[in-house]
């Protein structure tokens, strides 16, 4: 049997097998948020650098959320790992983010603490996740890797 195209079941999933992919969503769910973190969605310098005169180094990485869903969230933790190979992955959160309208979007900036003993070049993967927002219409997409290579920290005087 051949399904009947004008059938409201035939038309909630799009050729992905992902019904937030379509951003015509908002129409099939109705009663459900979803938050979503893409790849381009996490960030961080372009030019990383290194303090010349202390051991600690901060580097900023921006993790982007995005609702695409019919309704707002409720509160929501955004996490991010840093991993490198051979070391445990640096683990960040930030609980209690607030809601976001339907079509909102919002930045949130982790403050990557660097290994003092990092060896470049070197490969680092940040992986960012959501979680906790309530009602979603699909978890598929509530996370997302980047692989970054770092060449060299170009040193800088604080201040």
């Amino acid at each position: 049997m051949i399904p009947n195209p004008s059938h409201s079941e035939w038309l909630q999933f799009n050729l992905l097998g992902d019904p937030a992919v379509d951003l015509g969503d908002r129409v099939i769910y109705r009663d459900m948020c979803d938050l979503v973190i893409s790849p381009d969605d996490i960030s961080g310098v372009r030019y990383p650098t290194r303090s010349v005169n202390s051991s600690s180094t901060v580097s900023p990485v921006y993790v982007t959320v995005r609702n695409i869903g019919a309704i707002q969230s409720g509160t929501y933790t955004v996490a991010l790992a840093i991993s490198q190979e051979g070391i445990m992955p640096q683990l960040y959160t930030i609980s209690g983010c607030s809601p976001l309208k339907p079509g909102a979007c919002t930045t949130h900036r982790f403050d990557w603490e660097v290994p003092e003993d990092i060896q470049v070049p070197v490969v680092i993967q940040f992986h960012a996740s959501v979680s906790g927002a309530g009602k979603e219409s699909w978890m598929g997409n509530n996370d997302a890797t980047v692989s970054s290579t770092i060449i060299d920290f170009y040193p800088n005087n604080p201040g």
